[in-house]
C-alpha cells in the first residue's frame, strides 16, 4: 500500500518534466452528422508547408460498419499560427486556421470544435456487387467484428440465435451475455442503448435478417467521450449494427401461433429508424414458458427450464431523439409486463448432521400472479466545457399468490417405501410404516398479496477545467420506496413420537404495513490529467438512508370458531375488534433504520502503447465509513444499536496485456467486496412464526470480506478463425454469514442463528476453443472444459451437544460441452454432447459419498428441403444417474423439429414447430452444500405443436437525387 501511494503522488511530478501539447477534434457529415472515418488531416505552417499528417479516428469504413467516432489528435511543435487541412474523397477539401499561443503551464490538449464536411456532388454511376469470402470475425483496433452472414440460421430466427453462434460468446438465462467469460455490460442498437438493462426485448424480438455485423469493444463511458481520454468509466458493450436498408425507414414483424395442448404465442415489433431519431414498439404474449428453438445450438437442457407453467403478456415502448445543431439526446422506454405461473414440486432433501442424517419430504402447489409497469428516460445536454445528465425512473409492481404444501420430515430415507406408503404423508392418518420413522408432518395453506413502489433520480455534470487536463464531476441521486404486504397462514403441525402424536395449528394474519424508505447520496470526483495515458481521480460522497418496516401478526385461531378445522376460507378475517385482540405480541415488530455514510477513493487509470502491444491497468480504493442506527421493536424487546463500520475495498482492479490485432489477451483482475451483516441480525430477540424454523439473533457478528482473484488468456486467430480461451479464477470469503442451524431429532425443530465461519473457498479452472477443422471451414468444433473445487462450511448442530459442529463438504465439479457443426451449402448439420459430473465428500465418519452425473448427447440439424422448405430439428438424449431418488436417475429422449417455408416473397413465414414430441421431459435441480442435498421436481410444459406465422415488411425513405 506504501509503494501505491508513492506511485500516485510521484507520477505528477515525473509527468511535468515533459511537456505535449496536442490539437484534438472530431470530423462530420455537414448534412447526417455522422462521423467520417479515415479523413486525412495535416497541420500546415502558413506557408503550406506540412508538418504533420494523421487520419480521423484511425480506423477505415469497411462494408456497412459505421464507427463511433472520427477523432484526431495533432501534435503542435511551439506556439504560434497553424492551418489544419482536412481531405477526404468524396468530400470538398476543408481548411481551419488555428492559433496556439498563451497555453497554460498543465495544458496538455486544445480542442477545437467538430468540423463539417461538404459532399462533392457525383453522378449515379451502376452498382457493382463484390462477392468475398465470409468470414465469421475479424479486428478493428480493439474491437471484434462478428459478420452476420457467414452464420447459419433457420427462418424465422431473432438476434439471440445469431448471438448464441458467435465465437467465444454465449448468452446465459435472463439474457445475460458473456464474451470470452467476460459479462457484457450493456447491448446496443446502432451505438445507442435500446431497453437498457433488459437485453431480452431485444434479443428476442430483432429478426437476425437486419442485422450486418455484431461489435463487440471497451466502449469509454460518457465522461471518458466527453473529456477525450480514459478515466475509466468504460464498459464491455456489444454493439447490434444494422444493415443500411434498415438504418431509416419503417420495419414491421408481426406473429402468432396455436397449438396443441392449448399453447398460443403471439408477438409485434415496430420500429422506425432516422439518422438522428428511432422510435419501437413492442409487444408479446405466450403460454409456452419456454426458450427452446428447434435446430439451435443452445445451452439449453432440463435443469434450465423454467418451473411450472407460465402465462406472460408484456408490452414496452422505446425512444430515442437526437437534436446535433443542440447537442441533445434524450432517451427511454416504458415498460407492462404481467405473469401468471401455475407451478407444483416435489422436493427431497436429505440433512447432513452428527449422529446421523435425517430426510424431509415436500409436495407443494402454487399459483402466482405479477404484474411490473416501469419507466426510465434521459436527458443528455452537451456544451464545449459542460456535460449534464439526467434520468428519472419509476416502478410499481403488485402480486399475489395462493399455495398448499405438504412435507415429512423422518429418520429413514423415503427411498425405502412404495409410493403407497408415501402418499399417505398427506392423508389424515400416516401409514404404519412411516409412522415408526416420523418425526414430523406439516401441511401449509398460504395467501399473499402486496405491491412496491419504487422512484430513482439521478443527475451527474462533468466539467472541464480550462486550460488543464482536468475535469470536475458532480452527481447525486435520490430513490424513495413504498410497500404493503398482507399474508394469510393455515397450518398444522404434527409432530410424532414414540408414545403419542402432538398437533399444532396456527391461522395467522401478517399485515406488512408500511413499508416505507429513502436513500440519497451527493457525489464529487476530481479527475486530475497527469498526461494523456495517466489520470488520477479521487473522489467523496455523502449518502443518508432510512428504512421502515413494520409486521403486526394475529393469532386468528384464538378467535372461536378459527380453530383446527376451520371452515372459513385462506384470507378471511374476523371482525376487526375480534382480531385485534389476538395480536402475536412477542412476534411482531417495528424497526426503524438510520444510516449517514461517507465513501472516499482513490483511484489510478494508465495505458502505455508499444510498437506491437499494450498495457493497461486500473486501481480503485474506496472506503465507505457508516454511522448506522437501528431503533426496534419485538415484544418485550425495545432496543437502540449503534454501529459505526468501515469498509474498504478494492474494486474495478485490473492489469491488461494485449497485442494490438487483439491476437493475444493476457488480463488479471483481483476484486476485494465487503458487506457488514444487516443490523436485524444483531438483534438479540427469537421470531418462532415458524414453528419448525426459529430464528434467534447474533450481536457479534462481524463484517465479511470476499477476494476474488481471476487469470484468463484469450487467442483470437482471424486468419484460422479460432478462438481460444484459459481462465483460472480462486476466491475465498473472510467471516463469511452462515445461517447455522441446531436441529431437534425429536421434533425436526430447527433453531437458526447467523454466524460467522471461515473455510469457505473455490477454486475453478475453464477451457474453450471455436476453430473450423477443414481448410473450406466447413466443419467447426466448439468445446469447453470446466473444472471447479470448493470447500462448502457450515454450523450444525444437534439439540443436546455441547456445541455445533463446523460441517465442511468438500465439492468437485467437472463438466464438458461439444459441438461439431458441418456446414454444406445452405444446410448445417451437427451433433452435440454435454456430461457434468459432481462429487461431495466430506471427513464426517457418517458422511456418504455422493456421485452425480448428468449427461446428453444427439444430433441438430438445419437442412433446406425441396419444395423451398426447410427444416431445423434437434433430437437429444438427456440422461442422469446417482440421485438419492431413485425415480429421478431418467433417461429423457427430447425431439423438437421446425418445418418452415416462406412466401410472397420472403415476407410470410409458414412455421410448424414440435416440441417434445416424444413426451419424455421432466425437470430436476440438484442442490449441494455443507448443510444437505436437495432435488427439486417441478411440472413442466407438456409436449406440444404449434402452427406460427409470421408476417415482415419495410418500408424504406425513397433516396434523393
Amino acid at each position: 500500500m506504501k509503494t501505491l501511494l508513492c506511485l500516485l503522488f510521484c507520477m505528477p511530478v515525473f509527468a511535468w518534466g515533459q511537456k505535449i501539447l496536442e490539437l484534438s477534434g472530431s470530423v462530420a457529415d455537414n448534412l447526417t452528422y455522422k462521423p467520417i472515418t479515415g479523413c486525412v488531416v495535416e497541420l500546415l505552417q502558413l506557408d503550406s508547408t506540412v508538418l504533420l499528417t494523421k487520419k480521423a479516428g484511425g480506423w477505415y469504413q469497411e462494408g456497412d460498419m459505421i464507427e463511433h467516432y472520427a477523432k484526431f489528435w495533432l501534435t503542435i511543435p511551439k506556439e504560434g499560427t497553424y492551418l489544419v487541412r482536412f481531405t477526404k474523397e468524396g468530400y470538398e477539401t476543408t481548411y481551419i486556421e488555428f492559433e496556439a499561443i498563451n497555453f497554460a503551464k498543465r495544458e496538455i490538449e486544445k480542442k477545437i470544435p467538430t468540423v463539417y464536411m461538404q459532399r462533392i456532388r457525383m453522378l449515379k454511376v451502376e452498382e457493382v456487387k463484390v462477392t468475398a469470402t465470409k468470414v465469421k470475425f475479424y479486428h478493428k483496433g480493439d474491437t471484434i467484428v462478428y459478420n452476420a452472414s457467414a452464420f447459419q440460421l433457420s427462418e424465422g430466427s431473432m438476434l439471440d440465435a445469431l448471438i448464441s453462434q458467435l465465437p467465444g460468446v454465449e448468452i446465459k438465462s435472463g439474457g445475460q451475455i458473456h464474451v470470452d467469460g467476460k459479462l457484457v455490460e450493456n447491448l446496443l442498437l446502432n451505438g445507442e442503448y435500446f431497453f437498457k438493462g433488459n437485453n431480452k426485448v431485444m434479443l428476442e424480438n430483432l429478426p437476425n435478417y437486419m442485422v450486418q455485423n455484431i461489435s463487440v469493444y471497451e466502449k469509454d463511458g460518457q465522461m471518458s467521450e466527453f473529456l477525450g481520454r480514459d478515466v475509466g468509466d468504460g464498459s464491455l458493450v456489444m454493439d447490434v449494427r444494422l444493415k443500411r436498408k434498415y438504418a431509416a425507414g419503417w420495419l414491421f414483424n408481426v406473429g402468432s401461433g396455436y397449438g396443441t395442448a392449448d399453447r398460443y404465442a403471439g408477438n409485434i415489433f415496430a420500429t422506425r429508424f432516422t439518422d438522428r431519431s428511432r422510435f419501437t414498439f413492442y409487444g408479446n404474449t405466450n403460454n409456452t414458458n419456454d426458450e427452446r428453438k428447434p435446430g439451435q445450438q443452445t445451452e439449453w437442457t432440463p435443469e434450465n427450464m423454467s418451473d411450472g407453467l407460465l402465462t406472460t403478456r408484456m408490452a414496452g415502448i422505446d425512444y430515442y431523439v437526437k437534436v446535433q445543431a443542440k447537442n441533445v439526446k434524450i432517451n427511454g422506454d416504458i415498460q407492462y409486463k404481467d405473469t401468471d405461473q401455475d407451478l407444483q414440486n416435489v422436493t427431497n432433501r436429505t440433512n447432513f448432521l452428527p449422529q446421523g442424517d435425517t430426510y424431509d419430504r415436500r409436495e407443494g402447489v402454487l399459483r402466482n400472479k405479477n404484474m411490473l409497469v416501469s419507466t426510465s428516460h434521459k436527458f443528455n445536454l452537451k456544451r464545449e466545457n459542460l456535460d449534464l445528465n439526467i434520468r428519472p425512473s419509476v416502478s410499481y409492481r403488485t402480486y399475489n399468490s395462493n399455495s398448499n404444501n405438504q412435507s415429512g420430515t423422518f429418520l429413514e430415507d423415503y427411498n425405502n417405501f412404495d409410493d403407497a406408503q408415501l402418499d399417505s404423508i398427506f392423508t389424515p392418518e400416516l401409514g404404519t410404516s412411516l409412522r415408526e420413522v416420523a418425526i414430523n408432518r406439516s401441511l401449509i395453506k398460504e395467501k399473499l398479496s402486496g405491491y412496491d413502489l419504487n422512484g430513482e433520480i439521478t443527475a451527474s455534470s462533468t466539467i472541464k477545467i480550462k486550460k488543464t487536463p482536468d475535469a470536475l464531476n458532480l452527481s447525486g441521486f435520490a430513490t424513495f420506496e413504498k410497500s404493503g404486504e398482507d399474508k394469510f397462514i393455515q397450518n398444522q403441525i404434527d409432530y410424532y413420537s414414540e408414545e403419542d402424536v402432538t398437533t399444532d395449528f396456527l391461522n395467522q394474519y401478517y399485515n406488512n404495513n408500511p413499508g416505507e424508505g429513502y436513500n440519497y447520496g451527493l457525489k464529487t470526483r476530481y479527475m486530475y490529467g497527469v498526461t494523456n495515458t495517466l489520470n488520477l481521480s479521487a473522489y467523496y460522497e455523502y449518502g443518508q438512508r432510512y428504512s421502515l418496516r413494520e409486521r403486526s401478526i394475529y393469532s386468528l385461531d384464538q378467535v372461536d370458531g378459527w380453530g383446527v378445522g376451520t371452515s372459513n376460507a385462506i384470507g378471511m378475517l374476523p371482525s376487526v375488534s375480534a382480531y385485534e385482540r389476538t395480536l402475536d405480541f412477542s412476534n411482531s415488530y417495528e424497526s426503524r433504520l438510520y444510516e449517514n455514510r461517507h465513501k472516499l477513493g482513490l483511484s489510478l487509470r494508465w495505458s502505455k502503447y508499444h510498437k506491437n502491444s499494450s498495457w493497461w491497468t486500473q486501481v480503485d480504493i474506496p472506503t465507505t465509513i457508516y454511522d448506522q442506527k437501528l431503533k426496534y421493536k419485538q415484544g418485550d424487546v425495545d432496543t437502540l444499536i449503534n454501529r459505526q463500520t468501515a469498509l474498504v475495498e478494492l474494486t474495478s482492479t485490473f492489469l491488461q496485456w494485449r497485442t494490438l490485432d487483439r491476437k493475444h489477451t493476457i488480463l488479471f483482475t483481483y476484486n476485494i467486496n465487503s458487506q457488514a451483516p444487516d443490523l436485524t441480525y444483531m438483534v438479540n430477540v427469537s421470531d418462532s412464526t415458524d414453528p419448525l424454523n426459529v430464528t434467534i439473533g447474533n450481536s457479534n457478528l462481524q463484517n465479511t470480506y470476499t477476494h476474488i482473484y481471476r487469470l484468463s488468456y484469450t487467442n483470437r486467430d482471424k486468419e484460422k478463425q479460432r478462438t481460444i480461451s484459459a481462465r483460472v479464477h480462486y476466491n475465498f470469503i473472510k467471516d463469511a454469514l452462515a445461517m447455522g442451524y441446531t436441529y431437534d431429532k425429536l421434533t425436526g425443530v430447527r433453531t437458526i442463528q447467523p454466524a460467522n465461519v471461515d473455510g469457505n473457498n473455490k477454486l475453478g479452472f475453464e477451457f474453450s476453443i471455436d476453430t473450423p477443422l477443414d481448410k473450406l471451414k466447413r466443419i467447426t468444433l466448439r468445446s469447453s472444459t470446466f473444472a471447479n473445487y470448493s470447500n462448502s462450511v457450515d454450523l450444525i448442530g444437534v439439540r443436546g451437544a455441547l456445541e455445533s459442529n463446523r460441517s465442511i463438504v468438500n465439492l468437485n465439479e467437472i463438466r464438458e460441452e461439444f459441438r461439431l457443426n458441418y456446414k454444406i451449402n445452405e444446410s448445417t448439420i451437427g451433433m452435440k454432447s454435454t456430461a457434468s459430473w459432481v462429487n461431495a465428500t466430506s471427513a464426517r465418519v457418517d458422511f456418504n459419498e455422493i456421485n452425480v452425473v448428468d449427461f446428453n448427447y444427439g444430433f441438430v440439424a438445419d437442412v433446406k428441403l425441396p419444395w423451398q422448405l426447410r427444416l431445423a430439428s434437434d433430437i437429444l438424449m438427456y440422461s442422469r444417474r446417482g440421485y438419492v431418488d431413485s425415480s429421478m436417475n431418467t433417461n429423457d429422449l427430447v425431439w423438437n423439429a421446425r418445418i418452415s417455408r416462406s412466401v410472397l416473397k420472403g415476407k410470410l413465414l409458414l412455421m410448424i414447430d414440435g416440441f417434445d414430441i416424444l413426451g419424455q421431459l421432466s425437470n430436476v435441480n440438484k442442490v449441494i452444500n455443507a448443510q444437505g442435498l436437495t432435488e427439486t421436481y417441478t411440472n413442466v410444459i407438456p409436449s406440444y405443436v404449434m402452427l406460427r406465422v409470421n408476417y415482415k415488411f419495410d418500408l424504406q425513405p425513397k433516396k434523393r437525387g
